[in-house]
């Protein structure tokens, strides 16, 4: 006889899925995966926002920043290769009016030792001396140091992208951010980009290129035509005058103490007209580099009469830079070791 309970279960009746269930069941899966989705789009969007971003700050800082001209990037490739080698027993730091009147061979026969000018351009400053002098005592260290710079060097403003370029020892990020901001030049990546949406032209018969134009000569830029007599006359106005811009000069002056160096200063030479134009100028900027700590030899620079200016005011024809060497050499001979 069957068994009795008084309590009885009720178990569901489990209900197959039918084919207009699929729908149902999709809708639970769905949501979970759109939201994985949904993130790796946000994440990819995201990402190319901060990329896009990052290359138009940096297209941007290029474009605002002044830019270096292709003779500026040889002469520092060609200045730098000579840390390569010792140190030379005189030493000459400066700008192009420094370049364009040492001749450090002629100076070596003078002298009878080794001798470098490692002469950059105005673009470079006091920083980019500063910063030479420091790669040099890398590599051994120099009896004298001459300091040489343009006469209205006081009066520009600092660039601090010249420390960056010349300083001894850039990580692997600096030197990416230098080679990008050093070939970096906008209005040819601008002019790339409108010909990729310009119509194409008929295809022109080839020109034969002309032979790139020599960069360097005699150890610097080649010059270009000499100054006519009618612009040699400059005035540089005592007002224009920044002490700010002495900054890397004073670091200079500070480490030519601390590593007991024989450092000299002295001006670049100039025009005569520009000279007699700019007479409390020369006055007044004497006094500032003074101020500075440095030795400075003379108040005065080198005023070149007419045929002996090269192609800028404070540039010696090459024609006359042996001449010139040796009237430096001259000046100096008491102060070097």
């Amino acid at each position: 006889m069957p068994q009795s309970s008084s309590t009885s279960s009720f178990e569901p009746t489990p209900v197959l899925p039918t084919h207009g269930s699929a729908a149902g069941a999709a809708s639970l899966v769905a949501p979970s995966s759109n939201r994985v989705w949904l993130g790796y789009l946000g994440a990819m969007l995201l990402a190319a926002s901060l990329l896009v971003a990052g290359a138009w700050r940096l297209i941007e800082t290029q474009r605002k920043a002044p830019a270096i001209s292709v003779p500026d990037r040889v002469l520092l490739a060609h200045q730098t290769s000579k840390f390569e080698h010792p140190t030379a027993a005189t030493l000459f730091l400066g700008d192009s009016s420094l370049g364009n009147a040492i001749s450090a061979a002629r100076w070596q026969e003078l002298a009878g030792h080794s001798a470098a000018n490692l002469a950059l351009t105005g673009v470079y400053g006091y920083a980019g001396s500063y910063n030479f002098l420091r790669r040099a005592l890398q590599r051994g260290r120099p009896d004298n140091v001459v300091i040489m710079h343009t006469a209205d060097m006081p009066t520009r403003a600092v660039w601090d992208r010249a420390y960056e370029l010349t300083k001894p020892e850039p990580n692997a990020l600096e030197r990416l951010s230098n080679y990008w901001q050093d070939t970096m030049n906008f209005q040819q990546l601008v002019t790339a980009v409108r010909a990729l949406y310009a119509p194409s032209a008929p295809e022109q018969p080839r020109k034969r290129r002309k032979k790139k134009p020599l960069l360097l000569a005699d150890d610097y830029i080649v010059q270009r035509s000499p100054l006519p007599v009618s612009r040699q006359r400059t005035r540089i106005d005592a007002r224009q005058l920044a002490p700010r811009n002495l900054e890397y000069l004073r670091q200079i002056a500070a480490l030519c103490q601390a590593e007991n160096l024989n450092c000299l200063y002295l001006w670049g030479p100039l025009a005569q007209l520009t000279c007699e134009s700019s007479e409390a100028y020369l006055g007044a900027a004497s006094q500032l580099v003074s101020s500075s700590g440095i030795h400075l030899v003379a108040d005065r620079p080198l005023c070149l009469e007419a045929e002996a200016v090269g192609d800028e005011v404070d540039h010696v024809r090459p024609t006359h830079k042996r001449r010139v060497t040796e009237y430096y050499y001259e000046v100096l001979r008491p102060f070097l070791k």
